[in-house]
C-alpha cells in the first residue's frame, strides 16, 4: 500500500512541475494554449524557488534573464531554504530551487554550486535549466558578485 501512495505521489509531483491543468475554468491555462493562465500565449513560465538570503540578488537576475528571454516568465517565491525544498520533496511545483543552505540543497538533490559551494542552483525539470545556466555565466555572475553572494 505504500508503495501505491509513494507512485501516486511521484505521479502528482510531475503533474505539478508541468504546469497547470487546461481546465479552461480560469484555474488552469487556456484550452489549447499551453500557457497558464493570465500568461500571454507563447511565454513559458518558469517558477523559481530561492532562499530569502538570495532575493536581492536573485530578484535582479530575475529582470535580465526575461530581458535576455522575451518568451519566459520567471516567477520568484522566496522562503527559508529548507522549508522551500520539504515543499518541493512534498510536491511544490518548481523549476528551479536556489539555496545557500546545504541542507536544503541536499533534500531536493543534485544542484550546481556556485560561489565556492555557498550557492546551488538546481533545475528540476528542464524548463528551468536555461535559468539555472544563466545564473552560472555573464550579467548573472556580476550581479551576484554585486550582492556579495560571489566573492571576486
Amino acid at each position: 500500500m505504500r508503495l501505491a501512495g509513494a507512485v501516486v505521489a511521484a505521479a502528482l509531483v510531475l503533474a505539478g512541475c508541468a504546469g497547470p491543468s487546461a481546465s479552461g475554468d480560469g484555474t488552469g491555462s487556456d484550452p489549447g494554449s499551453g500557457a497558464p493562465a493570465g500568461v500571454p500565449e507563447g511565454v513559458q513560465q518558469v517558477r523559481v524557488l530561492a532562499d530569502e538570503s538570495l532575493r536581492p540578488a536573485f530578484d535582479q537576475i530575475e529582470v535580465l534573464f526575461e530581458q535576455q528571454n522575451p518568451s519566459v516568465d520567471v516567477v520568484l517565491a522566496y522562503g527559508e531554504g529548507i522549508d522551500l525544498a520539504r515543499q518541493i520533496a512534498g510536491g511544490e511545483p518548481a523549476h528551479v530551487f536556489a539555496s545557500d543552505d546545504p541542507s536544503a540543497l541536499a533534500t531536493v538533490g543534485a544542484a550546481e554550486v556556485f560561489a565556492g559551494g555557498r550557492l546551488g542552483v538546481a533545475a528540476l525539470d528542464p524548463a528551468g535549466a536555461p535559468f539555472v545556466t544563466f545564473v552560472n555565466e555573464g550579467d548573472a555572475q556580476r550581479v551576484l558578485t554585486d550582492t556579495g553572494i560571489l566573492r571576486p
